[in-house]
This record gives C-alpha cells, structure tokens and sequence, in this order.
C-alpha cells in the first residue's frame, strides 16, 4: 500500500469490502450486522452513506465504532472517484487469478512462470475469438444492464425543470437529473457510465434511446481491442539462449 501510494501518488486505492466486512465482524454470527454493512458499502452518495452510518451506530455503537476505524473512504462507493466506470469494492478478479493458479504456484519459479504465461495467453486468444463474434453494439452483460434500468425506470416519477433538468423521485427518493451535464443527483450514472433509473426515466420522456447516454467502454469494440493483442508464443526451453 505505500509502494502504490509512494510511486502513484494519483491512484486512487479501493479496499475489497467482503475482507472489511469478514475481519470487521469475525467474532460476531450477527445477520443484521452484515446487512447493515452492504447498506454502508453500496452507498453512493454522503447522503446515503451518512444514514446508514447512523442507522448502525442505534443498533451497536460498539461496532459503530470499530467500523469507523477500517477507513470507510476505501471501501464504500459514497467516497469512489466518478468518471472511471467502475464501482467495484470487491477484489473478485485478483481472487479468481489466484484461484486460476493455484497449481503453478506450487511448482519451481521458473516453471511457475511459465504456465502462468501459458494460462494468460490462452485464455487471451479464446477471448479475442468470442469477442470478434459478437455482432452486438454492447457487450452481453452491458445489454443486461441497460435493460434492467429501462424496465425499472417506469416506476419513476418525472417532473420537469428548466435549463434541461429534470427532479425525479423514487421509493421516497428525490435526485436532480442534469441531462446537459449527463448527471444524476444519485451519482450512479456518474460511476458506472450507464444512465441509472432516474435518468433512464429522463431520457425515454423525451423519446430517445438510453443505449446512446451509454459510455464506450462497454461496447463490442472496445471489448474486441482489449484483446487486440496478445500474449506471443515462445519456443520450448531447448531453443532457449543462455
């Protein structure tokens, strides 16, 4: 953590919150406890965040307490940088590397290596061939997405501003659309790159289509040039130069 801090001064650093959450309540079988924390977690705005913070200090002050010390501002969406497209708080790819291998590891350095390399350049090139064959403008999960804010934006309630704003409520929660800006008071839009519900409702009103407010970075192309180049072959240990 101080290499990253030392030697990318402008990175910002995320704290997996599963590994927060199972240190944080270790000793304890409390169920309410965990939600309590997933509620914290998945905050995206002070607001929210600010709420559930006090909801669980009424439960236990104790944990409350302990809570605050594990550095919130790592590991809750409320205090993410926006503009980046992800709202990850988990460290579930470095998990499912360690588990791809865990078989190597167990060999010498020089042939761990090897099969490490072995398995990335594989799994490269199956890669490159599934995303060269979607035809879709986005990616199967990034379509998901999108269909699921379309679908629950029709339980939201619209009221029109001036200057292109928009006041939206739902479930009792009221956040300002800023269709200018493509912002959303939920922050959501902002973290993802995909329009949240709120603006979602927004942007269907006025007759257009929420997959163009979508970023980039969850189109086919830019999933087929992420595997544009590869990990390159090598010859067998019998061709190599001291």
């Amino acid at each position: 953590m101080k290499v990253i801090h030392n030697i990318l001064p402008e990175a910002e650093h995320r704290q997996c919150a599963k590994h927060i959450m199972d240190n944080w309540k270790r000793d304890s079988h409390n169920m309410e406890l965990q939600r309590l924390f997933w509620r914290i977690a998945r905050s995206y705005t002070a607001g929210q965040y600010a709420k559930n913070m006090e909801a669980l200090q009424k439960y236990n002050p104790g944990a409350y307490t302990s809570l605050l010390s594990t550095n919130p501002m790592t590991w809750s969406r409320a205090f993410f940088r926006v503009g980046t497209c992800c709202n990850d708080n988990l460290n579930n790819l470095s998990e499912s590397f360690n588990r791809t291998i865990r078989q190597a590891r167990r060999k010498p350095l020089l042939e761990m290596l090897e099969e490490i390399r072995l398995q990335c350049m594989v799994r490269n090139g199956k890669r490159h061939i599934i995303a060269g064959r979607l035809r879709t403008r986005f990616t199967k999960r990034a379509h998901m997405e999108i269909e699921k804010m379309i679908e629950g934006s029709q339980f939201c309630v619209r009221k029109i501003a001036r200057h292109n704003k928009h006041e939206v409520e739902l479930h009792d929660e009221i956040y300002s659309v800023d269709m200018d800006k493509l912002t959303c008071g939920c922050i959501k839009w902002q973290m993802t790159g995909i329009p949240f519900v709120h603006a979602a409702s927004v942007i269907i009103a006025k007759k257009q289509k929420v997959e163009d407010y979508v970023s980039e970075w969850y189109t086919t192309r830019m999933w087929q040039l992420t595997y544009a180049d590869g990990i390159e072959p090598v010859q067998g240990q019998i061709e190599w130069l001291g």
